[in-house]
């Protein structure tokens, strides 16, 4: 993902801990480090929630779309949405737009939120709008909460971590590891049971997408403590 090229995280506290964590595990990459480092991102994250709001109202406009579409068919969700001009495209074309046309598309939040519904959606299976009907809302946000904890980090420590390394492909492995440690300790710690208690209703609006958000990252900050 090309969103994170020469951004810089911010200097507060929290994020001042997150990178000494990171550089710690940058020079010593032990399991212990580099739960440290993590745990300390993710603190961080729910230290500001304004670093999700954007990618939970993108989530949830693209969320309550699906939920039109499956109640009122797909050709009245787009109207609804305003969002008719895809009829002009080729199925695929349209599936493609469709992704993109709930953000501005222009600020760095917007392109993680785009890029964090096109991969869920490739890893869920939904390649059309035929697909819509097997979407699990509870499955569909936990997938996409798992892939914005990733980027997000790719896109706050992407030049700490070069700069650190000094060594393109060694700073490469060493986020690629993070990475996954991030998405893995989501993807199983943010169990069935976990969701229904947040998300009785199985929807998406974005007070719930926003919860399961911050229950991601206090995940990844307090898992560091087990």
């Amino acid at each position: 993902m090309g969103t994170s090229k020469g951004y810089i995280a911010p200097s507060t506290p929290n994020w001042a801990s997150a990178k000494r964590g990171i550089s710690g595990f940058i020079n010593q990459p032990s399991e212990l480090n580099k739960k440290d480092a993590v745990a300390k991102y993710a603190r961080a994250m729910n230290s500001e929630e304004s670093m999700y709001e954007r990618a939970s109202a993108v989530f949830a406009s693209f969320s309550e779309f699906v939920s039109s579409s499956n109640r009122n068919g797909i050709s009245q969700a787009l109207s609804d949405f305003g969002k008719k001009y895809l009829n002009d495209l080729s199925p695929e074309e349209a599936f493609s737009e469709l992704v993109n046309s709930f953000s501005e598309g222009s600020s760095i939040d917007d392109i993680i939120a785009n890029s964090c519904i096109s991969d869920a959606l490739l890893i869920l299976g939904i390649e059309s709008f035929e697909d819509f009907p097997k979407i699990n809302y509870n499955d569909f946000i936990k997938e996409l909460v798992c892939q914005f904890a990733k980027q997000k980090f790719a896109q706050m420590f992407d030049k700490h971590i070069k700069n650190k390394c000094g060594n393109v492909v060694i700073a490469h492995a060493r986020q690629k590891e993070m990475q996954e440690y991030i998405y893995y300790t989501v993807k199983y710690q943010l169990t069935d049971n976990v969701l229904t208690e947040i998300n009785p209703r199985n929807i998406a609006d974005e007070r719930i997408v926003k919860d399961v958000l911050a229950k991601a990252f206090d995940i990844l900050e307090h898992y560091y403590d087990e």
